[in-house]
């Protein structure tokens, strides 16, 4: 929150006769602090719009504001919170913003889409209250601290486990990849439980920590020099041209654009996405034409 302030010190609201209101609900969780500080209210000809804005400070994966139900539930709770319901008073749109440097991510909704939201979530709540409450794993496993003790994950595992990878069709494979992300994730998880217990004398049969690979290095590199030169070796590396990111940082400094005509970008080779992927396919040109040849 405190990052926020001074860009809320900075910063005015579209109504005049109006201030930036900042609070925070624990009871909601910590993440909603990025969000109230930032609804605004905007008059726009005769629209008016509010805003419910989502500042993500950390790296990593990208977040798309379309249905966004992290946007749509700060927006449902600062219509039902007091300090923030003037924000909301003969609205017709509620603009969702995601701010994730460098990118801002948009979408306009309106504000019977979030009270559907709001019954969506109730019900969703309810349910889950149940004592038989069902479970399904999905992208929300992602950052879930219980995917070691979860029973639908590890469920998962051992069907995974119980796969003959190599009589698998190519639509149960499409599928399984589909599961694999969180499988890796729950696997992270796992090992980082196991070492956390053991670090804190808590015994996992079985395991125990060791001391990583040692990796040699001089006592002393004056010392080191002083001998490899009496002994006629070289002791320092031959220079090598720094990289084109490295190039760029530096001129950048000095305010000197790197020429695009000295940079090529060379792919490593090929890496497996979904379908999704901005990417375009691999073109498998090469292996096709060895193959076309071969039958001659």
């Amino acid at each position: 929150m405190r990052r926020l302030f001074p860009l809320l010190k900075h910063s005015t609201p579209s109504t005049p006769t109006r201030r930036w209101n900042t609070w925070w609900r624990p009871e909601l969780g910590l993440a909603i602090i990025c969000l109230v500080s930032l609804v605004a209210l905007t008059y726009l000809g005769v629209r008016i719009n509010a805003r419910s804005l989502d500042w993500k400070f950390g790296d990593g994966v990208l977040v798309d504001a379309v249905e966004n139900p992290q946007l749509l539930f700060y927006a449902a709770a600062a219509m039902r919170t007091p300090a923030a319901q003037w924000v909301f008073e003969d609205v017709e749109e509620i603009e969702c913003i995601i701010v994730q440097p460098p990118a801002i991510r948009r979408w306009v909704t309106t504000p019977a889409r979030v009270i559907d939201f709001e019954i969506e979530l109730a019900k969703a709540v309810r349910i889950a209250s149940w004592p038989n409450a069902p479970m399904q794993t999905g992208d929300h496993c992602r950052w879930c601290a219980a995917k070691p003790i979860c029973p639908q994950m590890t469920g998962e595992v051992e069907r995974a486990l119980k796969l003959q990878l190599a009589n698998l069709p190519a639509e149960q494979i499409a599928m399984q990849l589909e599961q694999a992300d969180r499988l890796e994730d729950y696997i992270k998880d796992l090992r980082a439980l196991a070492f956390q217990m053991l670090e804190k004398d808590h015994p996992v049969p079985g395991y125990k920590l060791v001391a990583k690979q040692a990796q040699r290095q001089w006592v002393s590199e004056e010392k080191a020099k002083q001998f490899l030169l009496k002994s006629l070796v070289e002791p320092y590396k031959e220079l090598e041209v720094i990289s084109p990111a490295q190039a760029e940082k530096a001129l950048k400094k000095i305010k000197i654009k790197l020429p695009s005509h000295l940079v090529v970008s060379v792919s490593s080779g090929s890496t497996l996405a979904p379908e999704s992927d901005p990417r375009p396919a691999v073109l498998q040109i090469g292996k096709q034409l060895t193959a076309a040849l071969s039958k001659l």
